[in-house]
């Protein structure tokens, strides 16, 4: 049976830190023995982007966002001349909604600080939210003799809620997301516990 679980995400400052949240609160106030962590594949490269693959990756997150009307079409533009500022704005507005997700809608107090993922050897189950995150993940891990398991959340839980969003478009959007993460996180819990 697994312990040690960590969440993974894109920046480790949205999705995964609901699931961390919501998965500690639950198993605390179940008196279950299991201990959630989580963390980023990108959190790094956020302090470091002069990676030009990483930058276009971002880059198209952002056109993406701007197409489906969650951002201003300007950002690109400026995310392009200064990488680290715009990206530096937008990750601040994100966490300000994430902390009033976790705090207000699900009703916990849960302070973070993003990390990066890193290979952690006591790790038992890494549950990743996107494919990409599991492929990133399968690198970092590569040459490590000892792996842990690595699953995506919804084949773990056997769902197919959609966490492929890194911009959602509104509030809203952010509180739909809140709460399938908060869902999720439930899931897991239960059935690591039984």
């Amino acid at each position: 049976m697994y312990k040690d679980i960590e969440f993974v995400c894109t920046g480790n400052n949205t999705r995964s830190v609901i699931l961390e949240a919501t998965a500690n609160h639950v198993a605390r106030v179940n008196r279950y023995d299991l201990n959630f962590s989580s963390s980023g594949t990108l959190v790094d490269s956020i302090d470091t982007i002069n990676d030009s693959e990483i930058i276009h990756q971002i880059g198209e997150d952002l056109e993406k966002a701007v197409r489906r009307g969650v951002l201003n079409d300007v950002i690109v533009p400026a995310f392009y001349e200064d990488p680290r500022a715009i990206l530096g704005i937008l990750l601040q507005r994100e966490r300000g909604i994430r902390q009033q997700m976790i705090e207000k809608n699900l009703g916990y107090c849960f302070k973070h600080q993003s990390k990066q993922t890193v290979v952690r050897p006591e790790a038992e189950l890494i549950l990743t939210v996107t494919g990409d995150n599991w492929r990133r993940l399968q690198q970092i891990y590569e040459n490590v003799e000892r792996k842990p398991d690595i699953q995506l959340v919804n084949d773990f839980i056997d769902s197919d809620f959609n966490f492929e969003e890194e911009w959602p478009a509104s509030y809203e959007d952010s509180r739909r997301m809140a709460l399938m993460l908060d869902v999720a996180a439930r899931q897991i819990v239960l059935k690591l516990a039984s």
